[in-house]
């Protein structure tokens, strides 16, 4: 599960970095993440990326306790959820012509 989790925290970092930064057709609707943006997209591409990753990384560690398990399976099906949206924008956008 963990796995998954660091493989769609890329997905998700490389579809919002290419979505706000190079397509420009998204926003960031953190205002944290806006303002890294703000200073560099590829400041804000490490953040979207390496902080999820080192905070999975540390629930796996912990997966022992119920707190830390419970937190990777609220994480996963977050991140699941996202990924079917994902799935569906993209869907949507070759139905309507976009790409």
């Amino acid at each position: 599960m963990a796995i998954l989790l660091v493989l769609f925290n890329l997905i998700d970092g490389g579809i919002s970095f290419w979505a706000i930064y190079i397509a420009r057709f998204a926003y960031e609707a953190n205002p944290i993440m806006a303002a890294v943006m703000g200073v560099s997209p590829y400041l804000f591409l490490a953040f979207k990326v390496v902080v999820p990753t080192i905070c999975v990384t540390l629930l796996y560690k912990h997966r022992h306790h119920p707190v830390a398990n419970g937190g990777l399976i609220v994480a996963f099906l977050v991140y699941l959820g996202l990924m079917v949206h994902f799935g569906l924008l993209l869907h949507t956008a070759f139905v309507v012509g976009l790409f």
